[in-house]
């Protein structure tokens, strides 16, 4: 009969008992042989090794336990194949590196603990008041998949190599997230996230590490509509937190890329210069200046957040370099955005659910390169752009919900799209758009004036579309330079959409004109 030293296993499995609280131990219990003796927390039953009652497949033993057993796996038998808990019993491997369940764990039942194991995915749907220590969870497209638990510890466990998410937590409150290492690793794919809460509330995010080992953007925290929350003592490494509607939680002494991950709140007349990520949240007269941000999912957050500078920073390998969201009065200068998806974004919102405007903003002298969109405002309104810098942005500047905003003597220089604007009253004038492989500007608002530019070198260099429904989608276009001298007016190709029976979109070829185009190019600084 095969043995392992009495010694060796009652270390072992006195260790992984402490971690869940068993508090009486059999010293017979040690023996592969033995397969359920009674404890304070009901009966032991074993699975894998050779004594005369074990079982051999995890299922099995889940199958004849009763709630308050705790089921013993040894490794020797390993790989286990999926194990459905749906009573409260605690399951313990021998070793996490060597005892593997593959496919998927799933917790059915409250009052379950699962520790010593790797694990492909465990997925836990309804269940409360179970606790998942000490484990490892290797590639599957998820690590964890929570849906509707409360009083759930996820503790102690590494999570590495999953190709969306690490864990992914969907409604519930009153949870400790401790403890955890979550990797990404370049078999991950693009905007991975390490956690994500939905619908979460009153739960603890603490001493954890999120380290991406990928290239390109990962998501350390996605925080989508969950409040009340406490993210503490986390540390970040080439990735950051990132907020969709979810600005009412507490953060503190959380790092990113080894400085501080600054959360200010109901804040006025400070200067930020030292910070790997910063929020601002219903603050007034902030400075933000001379910081260098990387690999965040947003640079520099800024929410209810009114009369702030924000100037002389630099971005690189981003989601967002600058988010404005209902914020006002606020100067932008001087920023550097690089390799980003966005570089500058006013106003947008998420989920397509609109925020509050952010007005009267000001974004000047700013450096966009190489983003898939270059400066972007929504919902906003009297905001100003002016002699802002935008190199290879897939599209240059747009506007999408926003009206009165101005876009003055920028530089927009190749991509896709220079200038494109979905609404309007806004004003255009005195901008270089150039080297735009589908439209120099496209135009589907009303009530625009595109006056006194430069369309340099673009395929086209227009393109206007208009619901034939809209009053006054009349755009101006006035004394314009299109790429050579022009003696004749410019015709300026477009259409009209219309419902025939209110389902059918028809398209109506239309043309609008600048009557009257410069003959020369503009000197534009």
């Amino acid at each position: 009969m095969q043995t392992k030293s009495s010694l060796r296993k009652g270390l072992a499995v006195g260790i992984i008992l402490l971690f869940v609280g068993i508090s009486i131990i059999p010293s017979s219990a040690q023996n592969r042989e033995n397969t359920s003796l009674p404890t304070s927390r009901g009966h032991w039953l074993y699975v894998g090794g050779n004594g005369p009652g074990n079982y051999s497949t995890i299922q099995d033993a889940i199958d004849d336990a009763s709630d308050g057993d705790t089921i013993f796996v040894y490794d020797d038998s390993s790989p286990y194949n999926r194990a459905i808990i749906d009573k409260a019993v605690t399951l313990i491997g021998e070793n996490k590196e060597t005892t593997l369940i593959e496919n998927q764990v799933v917790v059915e039942h409250n009052n379950v603990t699962v520790t010593g194991f790797t694990i492909h995915f465990l997925n836990a749907d309804g269940a409360n008041n179970y606790t998942i220590i000490n484990n490892e969870f290797h590639g599957d497209e998820y690590g964890l998949y929570i849906h509707a638990g409360s009083n759930v510890k996820i503790i102690n466990n590494t999570i590495i190599d999953q190709k969306l998410c690490g864990i992914e937590f969907h409604t519930g409150s009153d949870n400790i997230i401790t403890g955890n290492s979550i990797i990404a690793t370049n078999n991950s794919w693009s905007n991975h996230e390490d956690l994500f809460i939905y619908w979460v509330h009153h739960t603890i995010i603490s001493n954890n590490s999120f380290i991406s080992l990928r290239d390109g953007l990962n998501v350390g925290i996605s925080i989508c509509d969950s409040e009340n929350n406490t993210i503490e003592n986390n540390s970040f490494v080439k990735t950051g937190i990132r907020l969709l509607g979810s600005y009412e939680n507490t953060f503190s002494k959380n790092s990113v890329n080894g400085k501080p991950l600054l959360w200010l709140e109901e804040e006025a007349n400070k200067t930020v210069d030292d910070a790997g990520q910063v929020f601002l949240l219903h603050c007034n007269q902030i400075t933000v200046c001379n910081l260098t941000l990387f690999d965040v999912p947003e640079g520099i957050t800024l929410y209810d957040t009114n009369s702030s500078n924000i100037q002389n920073n630099t971005f690189s390998w981003c989601g967002t370099g600058i988010n404005l969201d209902s914020s006002n009065m606020n100067n932008l200068s001087q920023n550097t955005v690089m390799n980003c998806s966005s570089g500058i974004s006013i106003g947008y919102s998420w989920g397509g659910m609109p925020s509050f405007p952010s007005n009267m903003n000001i974004l000047s002298q700013n450096i966009v390169m190489n983003c898939s969109s270059g400066i972007g405002l929504d919902y906003s309104n009297m905001d100003t752009l002016s002699q802002n810098i935008l190199i290879n942005c897939s599209t240059g500047i747009t506007i999408g919900h926003g009206s009165q905003n101005t876009i003055e003597r920028n530089s927009i220089q190749k991509g896709d799209c220079g200038i494109d604007v979905h609404s309007g009253p806004n004003n255009i004038t005195h901008n270089n758009v150039k080297d735009f492989s589908l439209h120099g500007i496209s135009i589907s608002g009303v009530r625009n004036t595109v006056r006194e530019n430069n369309f340099l070198k673009n395929s086209p260099h227009t393109y206007i579309e208009f619901a034939f429904f809209d009053e006054g989608y009349h755009t101006q276009w006035l004394h314009n330079y299109w790429g050579r001298p022009r003696y004749l007016p410019y015709k300026i190709n477009g259409y009209i959409y219309d419902f025939l029976f209110y389902t059918t979109v028809i398209h109506i070829p239309w043309i609008n004109f600048d009557w009257h185009p410069a003959k020369e190019p503009y000197d534009i600084s």
